[in-house]
């Protein structure tokens, strides 16, 4: 799907990372973006792949222009790498005779390429803004349809026309939204731990399924908190960090669930244990 008129002409701040070893490509990038007459560019440069994936761990950017001959990474290892922390588009940069290299490197997930030698400024900013467009609309095309497929589930209606509310919400609302604000801060941190492929925060998860658990949700319950929790985030964050949510928070419910479900388990063998003595 291509970016309609309106929004590919419109301006927009865009945060580039320039992955560039040698300093005279590295300035000429810079230069044709700094001088964009539409979009403002801002640029943060890397000289090899171990400062960008650095970056990517702590900032987030709305696209990456990677060389593909890097002093530690060549050709699509380095795409691959970048793609593994970021969901930002990815436009590499090729030599005389890349165009072999670049297509294995758009296969592995880079939105475009450009030559070096016949680089131009409107090519450039072109590529790039365009890029970020279609990635955008692509989250916002993902978060939706993930919000309304959460929706359907929860809000089925009944004889009456009228939506249903889960259980837990129609019985104790107060109970709800703070199950829900809980559970959004837990979500916030899973999402990030899983993109900086660092722990899950299992501890919050345990006291999260532990408080749902002695509200005696079911699975309603744990999806309506859970769609509840997307719309805090639709009204709070950016899209691509709305997106990495979405993706990542439904394996997120799905330990949720489990984690419920290993509570009333835990309950079910102490109270026979109970019975028992």
């Amino acid at each position: 799907m291509a970016p309609s008129r309106a929004t590919a002409n419109a301006s927009q701040l865009i945060k580039v990372l320039l992955v560039e070893d040698a300093d005279g490509d590295a300035d000429l990038v810079r230069a044709y973006l700094e001088a964009s007459p539409r979009d403002e560019f801002r640029v943060t440069r890397a000289t090899n792949l171990t400062d960008a994936l650095e970056h990517l761990r702590r900032t987030s950017f709305d696209a990456v222009v990677l060389d593909l001959t890097l002093p530690d990474a060549a050709g699509a290892s380095g795409v691959y790498a970048v793609r593994d922390l970021s969901h930002a588009p990815i436009i590499v940069l090729t030599g005389a005779d890349g165009d072999s290299m670049a297509l294995d490197c758009l296969a592995a997930g880079a939105e475009d390429y450009l030559g070096k030698n016949e680089l131009q400024a409107r090519a450039l900013t072109r590529a790039i803004g365009y890029a970020v467009v279609r990635r955008r609309e692509q989250e916002l095309r993902t978060m939706t349809e993930a919000r309304s497929r959460f929706k359907a589930m929860t809000d089925a209606t009944g004889q009456e026309g009228r939506p249903h509310l889960s259980p837990l919400r129609a019985r104790e609302p107060e109970q709800f939204n703070t199950c829900v604000w809980r559970y959004y801060e837990t979500l916030l941190s899973y999402t990030t731990a899983v993109n900086a492929k660092m722990r899950k925060p299992r501890q919050g998860m345990s006291e999260i399924a532990e408080r749902l658990g002695k509200l005696n949700c079911a699975t309603k319950d744990i999806v309506a908190v859970h769609a509840a929790a997307l719309d805090l985030a639709s009204g709070e964050l950016p899209i691509e960090r709305q997106c990495q949510i979405v993706v990542e928070g439904r394996l997120f419910a799905l330990e949720m669930m489990g984690g419920v479900l290993e509570y009333y388990r835990s309950q079910t063998a102490i109270e026979r244990g109970e019975v028992m003595r």
